[in-house]
């Protein structure tokens, strides 16, 4: 569940972009979710902003294998986020553990 929480974490916590200019530029760097278990590292994929997972603890890597994601770590949580209002970004999201 961490990763989910994560997810849900960086959505609410994510700040608008300062302009239509550079969406992403606030919002890359590494996220750790509420209980520091799972950190993504949010950057450019092509024209939209993804998130990979760069550190999870056994706990959120067991629940990520019993979910059906064999390796969490370097898997990517966020895809093809973009902005869609102000405060607001849409895209997709992974969540390992429930598959």
């Amino acid at each position: 569940m961490a990763p989910a929480m994560l997810a849900l974490a960086l959505i609410a916590g994510s700040p608008g972009p300062a302009s239509p200019v550079e969406p992403a530029a606030r919002v890359e760097g590494v996220w750790h979710n509420p209980k520091n278990s799972v950190a993504v590292k949010t950057g450019s994929c092509g024209d939209k902003l993804c998130g990979w997972v760069v550190r999870a603890d056994a706990e959120a890597q067991a629940d990520a294998r019993d979910g059906g994601t064999p390796k969490l770590i370097g898997t990517a949580l966020l895809r093809e986020y973009r902005p869609s209002g102000r405060w607001k970004w849409s895209g997709q999201i992974f969540v390992p553990d429930m598959g």
